[in-house]
């Protein structure tokens, strides 16, 4: 897995949704309640696999929050920091490309490569342990389970303050799929959900989900005029799920999350630095001139103020293949 240097942040004040024109079938997105690989248990019940195991949701002795496909969608939740408003007692925060992600107030507090998160997250079941690398892969998701307190018993290291785990939506047996066309916002935003799914041949199936996010920036340099805090995203996920016999199935999985805007700067605020000198704001990085003058704090919290652009251009890239 590689992994660049960013992460966008914002929120949707207005939004519109489209229905799926004729290219693709009316949307039959998976739920918690009706998967190909998850069964139901019983009517209404909701499906969790935080035990390693399909179970109840009522039957779960843990602490855990499931968020399914339909909330995820009505609120338009693309990022990690959006679960917030979702699923009580989890925290999250981003410096310098780190994602800080926080259960019940423990997680990563440290902005130093190589240093481990006290929060596992996990995408079908795989660990993805680098904080760098935990900004991608929220779309097309069939739930989002969040297990709040220690996990090491089920979980191993690093899951101190607990998990999360995505569940992306699986190929299913019958073709289906959606297109999803989301706008709005003061910061407009131009959002493309879309994907297909069904049967290859006699036990091959296939599933192609995409992601495209294009938003204007939440705030300016001021130095420079340049929009700052936008979004230029691509998502693309491929499932390929063999099932030779009745007992054996092998799930391929490729993923490709990108980004190229200019997101994620670390501002500075003056309030927290009080009689900062030319000289400290040159080594905080709020420099303008070379020879340092002119240096000064942004006027709005959501603005910069200095001679260059933030540039984020991530790329972060996973293959996984699980055998059931």
């Amino acid at each position: 897995m590689k992994q660049a240097r960013a992460f966008t942040r914002g929120w949707l004040r207005a939004s519109v949704i489209f229905g799926s024109g004729a290219a693709v079938l009316a949307a039959q997105p998976a739920s918690a309640q009706e998967t190909a690989s998850n069964p139901p248990i019983g009517s209404g019940e909701i499906i969790v696999t935080a035990q390693k195991r399909a179970q109840a949701l009522s039957d779960v002795s843990l602490s855990v929050a499931a968020v399914g496909t339909e909330q995820l969608a009505a609120n338009n939740t693309v990022t990690l920091e959006g679960l917030q408003t979702l699923v009580p007692s989890i925290s999250f925060g981003n410096d310098f490309n780190f994602a800080k992600l926080f259960i019940r107030g423990i997680g990563l507090s440290s902005s130093l490569p190589g240093v481990d998160p006290s929060v596992a997250l996990h995408v079908d079941s795989v660990v993805v342990s680098l904080p760098q690398a935990q900004l991608g892969s929220m779309f097309d998701l069939e739930r989002v389970e969040v297990l709040r307190g220690p996990q090491g018993t089920l979980y191993g290291r690093n899951a101190t303050g607990g998990a999360v785990n995505l569940i992306t939506a699986k190929p299913t047996d019958y073709l289906s799929g959606y297109v999803r066309q989301t706008i709005g916002g003061d910061a407009l935003l131009l959002q493309t959900d879309a994907a297909i799914s069904g049967p290859l041949a006699e036990g091959v199936l296939a599933r192609i989900a995409v992601q495209r996010i294009d938003r204007d920036g939440y705030g300016h340099n001021e130095y420079t005029g340049s929009q700052i805090d936008n979004a230029k995203q691509w998502s693309l996920r491929g499932h390929l799920m063999l099932q030779p016999t009745e007992k054996l199935s092998l799930l391929l999985t490729g993923e490709l999350h990108t980004e190229d805007d200019r997101a994620l700067a670390v501002k500075f605020r003056e309030v927290s630095f009080p009689d900062t000198t030319i000289a400290s704001l040159t080594a905080l990085g709020q420099r303008t001139n070379a020879d340092g003058s002119q240096a000064a704090f942004a006027s709005k919290v959501r603005n910069l103020n200095t001679n260059f652009d933030p540039i984020n251009d991530r790329k972060q890239y996973a293959f996984t293949g699980i055998a059931t």
